[in-house]
C-alpha cells in the first residue's frame, strides 16, 4: 500500500513539472521598439516663391512718362521685397527640416533593435 501512495504523489509532481518547464520555453520575450515617424512636407511649401507679373498694361499705358517710371518703381520693390523675404523663409523651413530630419533619423537609429537598417521609405515609414 505505501508503494502505491508514493507512485500517486509522484505522478502530479512529474506532470506538473513537465508543464511548468513547457512554459518557459514557449514564452516569447517582449521588446518595444519606438520610432518617431515624421510625416513628409509637400514640395510645393518648399519651392520658391514666383514673381508677381508687372503692372497693369491698361493703367501703364495710360500714365504719363513720370507715372510709368513710378508704377515700374512701386512694382519692382515691392516684387523683390516680397521675393526676397519669401525666399529667406523657404531658406529658413528648408534648413530646419534638415535638422529636424536628421534629429528624428538619430533618434530612430538609436532605438532600433539589433540587426535593423532603419531603413525608412519616403513617407518616413519604417520597412
Amino acid at each position: 500500500m505505501k508503494r502505491f501512495s508514493v507512485r500517486f504523489h509522484t505522478l502530479p509532481a512529474a506532470s506538473l513539472l513537465v508543464l511548468c518547464l513547457e512554459g518557459c520555453e514557449s514564452t516569447p520575450a517582449v521588446v518595444n521598439h519606438y520610432q518617431t515617424i515624421l510625416p513628409e512636407i509637400p514640395a510645393i511649401l518648399l519651392a520658391d516663391c514666383p514673381v508677381a507679373p508687372p503692372p497693369d498694361r491698361t493703367q501703364y499705358l495710360a500714365s504719363d512718362w513720370e507715372g510709368k517710371e513710378d508704377l515700374l518703381s512701386q512694382a519692382y520693390i515691392a516684387q523683390t521685397t516680397n521675393l526676397a523675404g519669401c525666399n529667406i523663409d523657404k531658406k529658413n523651413l528648408r534648413a530646419w527640416w534638415a535638422q529636424t530630419r536628421a534629429a528624428v533619423d538619430k533618434a530612430n537609429a538609436a532605438g532600433a533593435p539589433s540587426g535593423a537598417n532603419g531603413a525608412s521609405d519616403a513617407n518616413g515609414a519604417s520597412q
